[in-house]
């Protein structure tokens, strides 16, 4: 499926930069706290600062010039599609 191919080459790990701790929960002001049964999410994720987040290298399995292009591929059929 597109969306599956579009998750998957998004991943900046298959240039061998990979990184985690690189995101972290924020309280959503907009949804206050409700029916916990409900489902309605109370928090948000956002990108931690640079210096927050710890990187790691495995193996590449692509440039990062390739990768590149596919995402901006990738991005401009979405634009025509939309």
């Amino acid at each position: 499926m597109p969306r599956t191919v579009i998750k998957i080459a998004n991943r900046r790990a298959y240039t061998g930069k990979a990184e985690y701790n690189a995101n972290s929960r924020f309280p959503n002001s907009d949804r206050p706290f409700g029916d916990p049964t409900m489902g309605v999410k109370r928090t948000l994720i956002r990108p931690k600062p640079e210096k927050e987040r710890r990187g790691y290298n495995v193996p590449a399995l692509t440039t990062e010039e390739l990768w590149r292009l596919a995402n901006q591929n990738i991005n401009e059929r979405g634009r025509v599609q939309g």
